[in-house]
């Protein structure tokens, strides 16, 4: 049991080290970038788009590891609809009631 856990780990490790620099061009490239002003401490522009790279590595482990029954497939589609709420506000901000509903909406997936 331990080898499979420790399998997961280090593929989820791996995909995810292997494509945050691709990414963070890919975003740089685009200009979704979080810009500096008053109300932030960094003072370059900060690439968005990292949650992409956790979320092909979860995406990478499931279908390498993942048994797929119907709980499991709920937990991916909820899974999937944040990470496309999250891609959307990185791109363009969208209101915090929207990104709410849709958390809401993917946590009633699940249960």
């Amino acid at each position: 049991m331990i080898k499979l856990y420790l399998s997961i780990f280090l593929a989820s490790l791996a995909c995810a080290l292997i494509t945050t620099p691709i990414i963070r061009k890919i975003a740089l490239k685009w200009g979704v970038v979080d810009r500096p002003s008053a109300r932030k401490i960094h003072i370059e522009p900060i690439p968005l788009f990292g949650g992409l790279s956790i979320a092909f590595a979860f995406l990478l482990v499931f279908s390498l590891f993942g048994s797929f029954n119907i709980e499991l497939l709920s937990v991916l589609f909820a899974s999937l609809m944040i990470i496309a709420v999250g891609v959307w506000d990185d791109v363009k901000s969208i209101p915090p009631f929207l990104k709410l509903f849709a958390q809401i909406s993917a946590c009633w997936l699940v249960i």
